[in-house]
């Protein structure tokens, strides 16, 4: 029964990374001659093959750079993407509290003391 779960999962991902492949590849990779490496995540916080290659990298490079044990890193990516998704899921079913600016017709101008006020500038 595990197996089963645990098959579809690993479908689920392949299938998230050849989709996003298909989508963006050919055109990063002619117009933006760059590399492309699909990062496809659960909502739960769940890493695809390649992304888990990604973050392991990204964490060698890091750990390096801040002088810290890779493991330590790792932790700290993995603890930042999961409430990165936990966030952007969230939003999605709840939406945002903050409140949506308003349109300003082109040729109006908008009141110097309204902007500062919206923008809570202190001066």
């Amino acid at each position: 029964m595990l197996e089963a779960i645990f098959q579809k999962i690993k479908q689920m991902y392949h299938q998230a990374e050849q989709d996003k492949d298909r989508k963006y590849k050919s055109r990063i990779n002619n117009v933006e001659h760059a590399d492309f490496t699909p990062l496809a995540f659960t909502t739960a916080g769940g890493f695809a093959p390649r992304s888990e290659a990604f973050l392991k990298r990204v964490s060698e490079k890091l750990s390096v750079n801040k002088d810290q044990p890779i493991s330590k890193t790792t932790g700290v990516l993995r603890c930042k993407f999961s409430f990165a998704l936990l966030r952007t899921t969230l939003i999605c079913l709840r939406g945002t509290r903050k409140q949506r600016k308003k349109f300003v017709p082109e040729g109006e101008k908008i009141p110097v003391e309204r902007a500062i006020h919206e923008a809570r500038i202190d001066y």
